[in-house]
């Protein structure tokens, strides 16, 4: 880590990013993501939608790489990741309004 990485405005800057998850569709998928996200480093927030998620995370705690990949190890297909706030008719989710863990 780089010492522009460990700085204190960097250190507790979160991002928003947007995963489309075209297989979370019941209340059973939904814990399923909740459990494969909600103990990972870096997360501050999750938001559960039909058809994906939102996840604050800060970057230097973990990488969208590794979400992506604790989500795929919880037998999901990520179908695509954005960054940034948009709302969840323009992504094609149905926001179900279930916020599932904030740090």
């Amino acid at each position: 880590m780089s010492a522009s990485d460990s700085s204190p405005s960097r250190l507790n800057a979160f991002e928003e990013i947007e995963i489309r998850i075209n297989d979370v569709d019941t209340i059973e998928s939904e814990e399923l993501l909740r459990n494969a996200l909600k103990d990972l480093p870096g997360i501050r927030a999750v938001r559960i939608m039909r058809g994906g998620a939102t996840v604050s995370h800060n970057p230097v705690g973990i990488s969208v790489s590794q979400i992506r990949d604790a989500i795929e190890r919880a037998g999901f297909t990520v179908d695509g990741i954005e960054s940034g706030h948009r709302s969840p008719e323009r992504r094609g989710m149905k926001d179900t309004g279930k916020e599932i863990w904030r740090a």
